[in-house]
């Protein structure tokens, strides 16, 4: 019902500024959390950090503690040679090859490399900074002995090479010369903090303009915080590399997801210990007590922050609800981005160079051959036999039971695979061997 004498739709709405109620303006604040929580890695992991911006729920980074290594992703790991079985995935490993991007029983092959032999030597010390490495070693090698006994880290003997010892210092540390993966200055985590920045000093301009001491205060403390914040929990990733560059076997890894696709991942020994039998360690700019004073300092100003917004004038409230809105948008957008597109990982070139014979092994290939022209695990299981020439891998990660029907199918696998046997019939003999065996436990 209209309430300011005027008829029509034009009066089903306030028709003066003095009639608009913005009380709840510091709800933008701290809406879009999630969003946040979600871009918090390549946000802290950027210099960009530390611009002094209006951020998005910026609670989202007021964290008690802080990781000690990068997230990972559940999936089978294997060592095709070394015998490593490991029962998660990397974080820049799965930005490589997306486990997501793999259809139920898919199958690719990857080539990755170290580009323009960055894996010989890597400088990546901060100018300034001085190194722990004792430190950060005995943590990893702790961290690695933790992963061994919940993970069922195994390293068997292989006839083609001699095996380091994975406890030993020489199988995986962290030296003075560690890679570093650092975020691309072209994300867009780093896109939209640089115009965040940007949007703030025009606000803080129009705010002396409009002479709002209220707004002017609220602003620069919010924008102070989220610098204090961001400083508090900067950081960069590091890769383990080998302490020395003792002779070890191939680094060839098979990875299979929980739909039953595989990954098989050809490289050398030191790729695959960057990215795969080593962690990412977290490594902070900032010490745990520094860390959480600067946290209990950022948490109080943006308390006050929220309470100084409330009292803004309708100007400076309009201009920072709008603000609050476009920034939520554009991190909400830059969620639909690839991960590939945040992180620099120019230190490895990658490439699919799967055999023309398994790149449909997602799909029926044959109609008409209703054993091994359907898709299926076991036909699968055979396309990645059938590229490493070893079944080895397949029964230390539990890929195949370990009954004696299927270790009689895994040893004609192999055999067939060695021979280069590649139109051999693999669910056609799987079924088989099982019809065999239950015909001679009826006689």
């Amino acid at each position: 019902m209209a309430t300011n004498g005027a008829y029509g739709i034009e009066g089903w709405f306030p028709d003066s500024r003095g009639s608009w109620r913005l009380d709840a303006i510091t709800l933008l604040a701290v809406i879009g959390e999630s969003e946040i929580e979600a871009h918090s890695q390549a946000i802290e992991a950027s210099a960009l950090c530390l611009l002094p911006r209006i951020l998005p729920a910026p609670q989202a980074l007021l964290k008690p503690s802080r990781p000690l290594r990068m997230p990972d992703y559940p999936a089978k790991v294997a060592g095709v040679y070394s015998g490593v079985v490991l029962d998660t995935l990397g974080f820049f490993a799965n930005i490589i090859h997306p486990l997501d991007d793999l259809p139920t029983y898919g199958f690719k092959v990857i080539r990755i490399k170290h580009r323009n032999g960055r894996g010989a030597s890597v400088d990546t010390t901060l100018a300034g900074e001085k190194r722990t490495t004792d430190d950060r070693r005995s943590y990893q090698m702790e961290d690695l002995r933790r992963r061994q006994r919940q993970q069922g880290y195994q390293i068997i003997q292989h006839p083609r090479e001699k095996l380091v010892d994975p406890m030993s210092e020489t199988f995986t540390a962290l030296t003075e010369e560690c890679p570093v993966v650092t975020p691309k200055w072209s994300s867009p985590t780093n896109l939209i903090s640089a115009a965040s920045f940007v949007l703030t000093g025009a606000i803080i301009g129009m705010m002396v303009y409009w002479k709002d001491g209220v707004a002017l205060l609220a602003v620069g403390i919010v924008s102070l915080g989220t610098s204090i914040v961001g400083y508090a929990s900067w950081w960069r990733p590091v890769l383990m590399v080998r302490a020395r560059r003792d002779k070890v076997t191939d680094g060839d890894i098979v990875i299979r997801t929980q739909q039953g696709g595989f990954i098989l991942v050809r490289c050398s020994d030191e790729v695959a210990r960057e990215l795969y039998a080593g962690t990412a360690e977290c490594e902070y700019h900032v010490g745990d007590r520094a860390h959480k004073l600067l946290m209990a300092l950022g948490t109080a100003m943006l308390m006050v922050s929220i309470v100084l917004l409330g009292n803004v004038g309708f100007e400076g409230q309009t201009m920072v609800g709008a603000s609050y809105i476009v920034l939520n948008g554009a991190y909400w957008l830059a969620s639909m981005v690839s991960k590939e597109h945040y992180w620099d990982l120019s230190r490895y070139e990658w490439k699919d160079v799967t055999q023309r014979d398994a790149r449909h092994a997602d799909r029926t290939t044959d109609a008409n051959d209703m054993c091994d022209g359907y898709r299926s695990f076991t036909r699968t299981l055979w396309y990645v036999i059938r590229e490493t020439k070893s079944t080895r891998w397949a029964e230390r990660s539990g890929a195949a039971p370990g009954t004696r029907r299927w270790r009689q199918w895994l040893r004609e696998a192999e055999e067939n695979a060695r021979a280069g046997n590649r139109r051999w019939a693999a669910v056609r003999r799987r079924d088989h061997i099982f019809a065999d065996d239950e015909s001679d436990a009826m006689r």
